[in-house]
């Protein structure tokens, strides 16, 4: 147990304490002045030298952050694909190339405990690693969502368009957007709403408010700006357990989901002990209720939000963004909306015979089922591409819990308890890795991956938006079904035209494109 671990563990043990305050601030100190100095030694490596730098705490982060791909182009090209920088407040070894799979594949690093010195959703929504085990959530992911993601398909279309309605509503053929992140939020918290938690619940206000901004609303106080929390981890560990526990925004949530699932919950207790007459409903809420909630755990409740509330927080926004991501590179190159329509009618053809319009007019989005959507090769590279570009740098942190140094194939050697970041950057970038001709790997070229057997959820060291390896993101399929579907719908049903030049971001804290768009139904 690390001095942070040990910390955490103390002040959940005595937080009414009268002393408590003093208390909390020792530990605090002790935790991270310990940490900050093992985590700032350096020892010369040669097979990994070091970026220099003129101060001790901030180090290199001042000239990462003025121009991250610069920092990275410039220094990889002086160390080549191993080297260490001290940025965010310690020094981390950068790995790029095919020296990353050697990060990804080795089971003693660790991705959740190497993000959670600045992001630990176990701490934000107040859960233990006792109470929901990484296996156990992997497994009901992997199992109970992916595994019927065929089945759950006309359900999930069905909830799209209810909140696509909601946004662009029938009754306006006209619709002025400010930023495409909304409508694509409303849809995916929708959809996701009725495999989570039913379709009865996906009715519920407070829930769909939940789904739609808790990650964004809880990660605003963390303030991840902070180059004092950088530097102390600890300190920043210590306040996402404070916001976990006490925060007036964490607790309105958690209070919502509870008044949305309290009735829920009960009526499904009830109906289940009516044995076959009872209509079993089919989401991951009932799966929690049979598996892992006890009827007579007292706080059975609150174990239900806090499984329901990791399940948003490592889908609802990172999809959402991805979607939007997508929308605005189909945008800035309008003549791709073409050849995917082309596409679609190929396919529905193929599946509905040549009168597949007049029965998409009757019958609307419901045609894209599962197999339809897999069929639609170009849209699939298009979305890869797009999350190829995705504005991301130096991340992927993993933390080496190893007991022993590791030395890597160059050389390279990695201390017990050190800090490796992925460099997303250059393989997304470099043409040794990736696996294409059309070169030219700063630009978007939509249809890049078409017939390389290269498809948006295959990850490999070419393509790491979703990590690598056996723990790379078990809900990437469904992921990728819900953007696959909502560009499908939006393209067929929609002519779409931006009012502004679109941007987008080349700083590393800023992910989504932006600009104006108006929406005119076909």
């Amino acid at each position: 147990m690390s001095l942070v671990e040990f910390a955490l563990h103390r002040l959940n043990g005595f937080r009414d304490h009268p002393h408590a305050g003093p208390i909390t601030g020792a530990v605090a100190l002790v935790s991270a002045v310990a940490a900050f100095w093992y985590a700032t030694r350096v020892e010369y490596d040669p097979a990994a030298p070091l970026v220099p730098y003129k101060y001790p705490i901030l180090g290199s982060t001042k000239e990462y952050r003025k121009d991250p791909r610069a920092f990275i182009e410039k220094w990889e090209k002086i160390y080549g694909p191993v080297y260490r920088a001290h940025i965010f407040g310690r020094v981390h070894t950068i790995v790029s190339g095919h020296y990353v799979r050697e990060v990804f594949l080795n089971d003693d690093f660790d991705f959740f405990q190497g993000i959670s010195k600045m992001f630990d959703s176990t701490l934000l929504l107040n859960t233990n690693l006792d109470e929901i085990k990484a296996d156990s959530f992997r497994q009901l992911v992997t199992k109970h969502l992916t595994a019927k993601m065929k089945a759950y398909t006309p359900r999930v279309i069905e909830h799209l368009e209810m909140g696509r309605r909601e946004i662009l509503t029938e009754s306006e053929t006209s619709v002025e957007l400010a930023h495409l992140y909304p409508l694509m939020q409303n849809m995916i918290a929708k959809a996701s709403a009725s495999i989570f938690a039913g379709v009865e619940l996906a009715k519920n206000e407070d829930l769909i408010w939940v789904f739609k901004h808790m990650v964004l609303d809880i990660g605003k106080e963390i303030n991840t700006n902070n180059w004092f929390l950088e530097a102390f981890p600890s300190f920043n560990r210590l306040r996402m357990w404070y916001i976990g526990k006490y925060s007036r925004t964490s607790l309105s949530y958690r209070k919502a989901l509870m008044r949305a699932l309290e009735p829920e919950v009960a009526k499904r207790r009830a109906g289940a002990k009516l044995g076959a007459t009872w209509d079993r409903p089919d989401d991951i809420l009932q799966v929690l209720l049979e598996t892992r909630i006890s009827e007579d755990d007292p706080n059975g409740l609150e174990l239900l939000v806090k499984w329901l509330s990791n399940l948003v927080f490592v889908s609802i926004h990172t999809t959402s963004e991805n979607s939007t991501i997508v929308l605005y590179r189909i945008l800035n190159h309008p003549e791709t909306i073409q050849i995917l329509l082309e596409e679609q009618d190929e396919v529905l053809q193929r599946h509905y015979g040549p009168d597949f319009r007049e029965l998409y007019k009757e019958k609307g989005a419901q045609l894209f089922t599962a197999e339809i959507i897999k069929e639609f090769a170009k849209l699939d590279s298009v979305c890869r591409e797009a999350m190829r570009l995705r504005n991301e740098y130096l991340g992927l942190t993993h933390n080496y819990t190893g007991k022993k140094r590791l030395v890597l194939s160059n050389g390279a050697v990695i201390n017990p308890g050190h800090d490796v970041l992925i460099n997303s950057w250059a393989n997304h970038h470099t043409k040794q890795i990736q696996h294409d001709a059309a070169g030219h790997h700063d630009q978007f070229k939509p249809f890049r991956f078409v017939g390389l057997n290269r498809q948006s959820t295959k990850v490999g060291d070419d393509y790491l938006v979703f990590g690598e390896g056996k723990h790379a993101c078990p809900g990437r399929w469904f992921a990728i079904q819900e953007i696959k579907t909502i560009i499908s719908v939006l393209i067929r049903d929609y002519k779409f035209t931006p009012l502004e030049p679109i941007t987008f971001p080349t700083i590393d804290r800023f992910l989504l494109p932006s600009g104006k768009v108006r929406f005119e139904k076909k």
